[in-house]
Order: C-alpha cells, then structure tokens, then sequence
C-alpha cells in the first residue's frame, strides 16, 4: 500500500518530506507505468487514479522506495544520492517491466 511503501522510506530520507508531496511522485509513477507497462498488454488494469492500490507487487515494490527517495535527493539538491538511486530505480523498473511484459498477453494492435 501507500502507506507501507511511505513508511519504509520515512527511515530512509535524508530530510523530511511533505507526505502528500510523496503520495504525488507515487501517483507519477503509477501514470508512468500505466503507459509504458500495463498498457502494452491486453490485460491492462484500469487507468490508476490518487488513492488507488499501488500497480506493482512483491518482489518489485521497491521501485517505490527508490523513487521516492531519488525525488527526494533531487529536491534536496543531493546530486550524488540521485544518481544513486536513479541506478537503482531504474534497474528495478527494467526488471519489473521486462518480467511483466514477459508473463502478460501483448495488445492485438501493438501499443
């Protein structure tokens, strides 16, 4: 949920960060992966909107966390923290793409 992926990350933070500011990068990337992953496949969920349960379950979740986090390292002008954890969420986000892309029937019309 929501609250479980702010909460693991809340250990995490270099700085405070406005929890609405937080559920808001979470629902960015929710969009964003509506559109480059689910969308692609027949299966799609519906398109997510604030508040819904979050798109992507164990083992990848973590794409959240380094999200947030790499956001976060950006607002607070930590250049060297994001590039981490850009490494880091883009890694997760090509394997859970590819995993995802690999075990759901692709669009007839080729998204």
């Amino acid at each position: 949920t929501v609250q479980e992926i702010l909460g693991q990350t809340e250990k995490m933070l270099s700085a405070p960060v406005e929890e609405a500011l937080q559920e808001s990068w979470l629902y960015d990337l929710e969009l964003q992966l509506w559109q480059e992953v689910f969308c692609a496949c027949e299966d799609a969920p519906t398109k997510p909107a604030m508040g819904d349960a979050l798109l992507v379950d164990a083992p990848y979740q973590d794409v959240y966390v380094y999200h947030i986090l790499r956001k976060e390292a950006l607002l607070h002008g930590d250049t060297e923290q994001y590039n981490q954890y850009t490494l880091l969420f883009s890694s997760r986000y090509r394997e859970f793409s590819a995993w995802y892309l690999r075990n759901h029937k692709p669009c007839r019309g080729g998204q």
